[in-house]
């Protein structure tokens, strides 16, 4: 009996779903992270005072949009 944590990486899901990968453990940690960074700046955003969101060059409705976006919602640029 094999675990599929221990199955070789080529073969998991290749049966269901060719083509399939699975993320190193380590990239799957950096990508929650970056999430939770974003949700951090997005509340951050929300909680900003109308001073410094004119410093920025935003309205209080662009920041309130922007902070309501999910947090997989990013510009490409973003991503990893």
């Amino acid at each position: 009996m094999s675990l599929p944590l221990l199955t070789p990486r080529s073969s998991l899901g290749s049966d269901r779903f060719p083509g399939l990968t699975f993320p190193s453990l380590a990239a799957a940690m950096r990508h929650l992270s970056n999430m939770r960074a974003i949700r951090r700046q997005r509340v951050r955003l929300a909680t900003l005072d109308q001073a410094a969101l004119d410093d920025m060059g935003i309205s209080r409705a662009m920041a309130e949009t922007e902070a309501a976006r999910p947090v997989w919602d990013v510009p490409d640029g973003w991503r990893d």
